[in-house]
């Protein structure tokens, strides 16, 4: 919730988030969700409404946890303290733009909070313990086309790097991508990572490959590193 949907408008307002999640609810066939999340911020709107109609949910059995997508790190700092202070419920994971290459230097993002992770972010992430739900996270299939390099993202050393890595391994080398992200929580100042992506069925088993892959501190150090 948070998006512009079907013209009734972007933002997280009370009255908002109740109408969409009866609208999730009702397409999914289902008494509640487990994750729900604020798609994107809403400057708008005081965090006070926000967090508030939030944990109304989660009273009524509606949602049982709740997730911040493009938010800036230190709004959402500011809504959980706002929902602590008041006993509500607050954001227990991020979802962010998040990949293994690198964002490419004074481009800019298509949506006002659309940016990519940057290390801040990681450390804010492992001090407040919270996963980072990382979206995007195969650059919709660049690391094995380079026709599908997004613009904002840089290929060059890095990109070149993880396919040689990849090709020795004897994987993909988006199961490379995925293996490296399910594996940084063995780095200091990187948090757990879920990895989430879409790909055609053919490719589905290969990149989920990547999840079984175990990658040392030396290897994520080396991979950092280029």
């Amino acid at each position: 919730v948070g998006f512009d949907r079907h013209g009734k408008g972007a933002g997280l307002k009370r009255e908002q988030i109740e109408y969409w999640v009866d609208e999730s609810l009702r397409k999914l066939g289902t008494d509640y969700i487990d994750l729900y999340y604020a798609h994107t911020d809403d400057a708008n709107t005081p965090l006070e409404e926000t967090m508030e109609a939030f944990d109304s949910l989660v009273k009524k059995g509606k949602v049982r946890t709740l997730g911040a997508s493009n938010y800036d790190s230190w709004r959402l700092a500011e809504a959980n303290m706002i929902a602590e202070n008041n006993g509500w419920t607050p954001y227990s994971a991020m979802q962010q733009r998040f990949t293994y290459l690198n964002a490419r230097a004074g481009y800019a993002p298509k949506y006002t909070f659309n940016e990519i992770v940057n290390r801040e972010r990681l450390r804010f992430l492992v001090d407040k313990n919270m996963p980072l739900v990382a979206y995007s996270c195969l650059c919709k299939g660049a690391y094995e086309s380079d026709a599908r390099l997004p613009e904002d993202q840089e290929g060059g050393a890095r990109l070149e790097f993880i396919r040689n890595m990849a090709n020795e391994m004897g994987v993909n080398p988006s199961a490379l991508v995925i293996a490296w992200l399910v594996n940084l929580y063995k780095l200091e100042d990187h948090p757990r990572v879920i990895p989430l992506f879409s790909c055609t069925s053919k490719h589905l088993e290969d990149n989920l490959r990547g999840i079984e892959i175990e990658l040392t501190v030396d290897e994520l150090k080396k991979m950092n590193s280029i």
